[in-house]
């Protein structure tokens, strides 16, 4: 684990010794693929190895949140706790489920994918924001998100004696995470994914449903 976050760290410098043959190489912006670079003088080998780079530092977040998640499962170790069947299955499924949202939130795209509807994002820095709420309409995308945390909502009334006003403030948090973590990773590594505030209302609004539904 500690020598896989060495590899990501050490990026930089290995593209650029890579790419320092010329003044011009070492202002490529191997980080993002994104940012116009000029080749002259690097050579198609050093050209070739920055834009792999870019590919992958862009996967950073995503092994972040992972090793944030394997640390607190062998904190939690949720195994060696006495429970009964379905309330073991539950907390193993939550443990999956947020497992799942990682490269689900964090993968990274080349291009920007937040609206169905083809509206152009706010930019704020290099990350893509929507700041509006329900800009673009429900499309695909609105329904999906609220979909997404059914799941969440109804795992967390199986397993605690929570109000559907406190779920909602659990679902509200888990969304801030995840929007938040974005904008970071938009303005750190280019990650093109959209920070938007339809987000925050669909996945608040799923894990309140994921709720009701356990109680039905």
């Amino acid at each position: 684990m500690f020598a896989c976050l060495q590899l990501f760290v050490s990026i930089p410098i290995i593209a650029r010794k890579t790419v320092k043959k010329t003044a011009t190489c070492r202002f490529i912006k191997f980080w993002s693929l994104s940012r116009p670079y000029s080749p002259k003088g690097c050579g198609k080998r050093g050209i070739l190895l920055a834009k792999e780079l870019c590919v992958m530092i862009r996967w950073l977040p995503a092994l972040i949140l992972f090793m944030l998640w394997l640390t607190g499962l062998l904190i939690a170790r949720p195994w060696q706790q006495s429970r009964s069947g379905g309330r073991a299955l539950a907390v193993a499924l939550l443990w999956m489920y947020l497992l799942v949202l990682i490269p689900v939130c964090f993968m990274p795209f080349a291009t920007h994918h937040g609206a169905w509807s083809g509206m152009a994002p706010t930019m704020v820095g290099t990350a893509p924001t929507n700041p509006i709420p329900f800009r673009g309409g429900f499309t695909p995308d609105f329904w999906l998100n609220i979909l997404m945390t059914v799941p969440f909502g109804f795992l967390l009334r199986t397993l605690f004696p929570l109000r559907w006003w406190q779920v909602l403030l659990w679902g509200l948090a888990l969304s801030l995470v995840i929007e938040g973590g974005q904008f970071i990773a938009g303005l750190t590594v280019q990650l093109n994914r959209w920070a938007d505030v339809n987000d925050l209302i669909t996945n608040t609004t799923g894990a309140v449903l994921g709720s009701l539904f356990r109680l039905l």
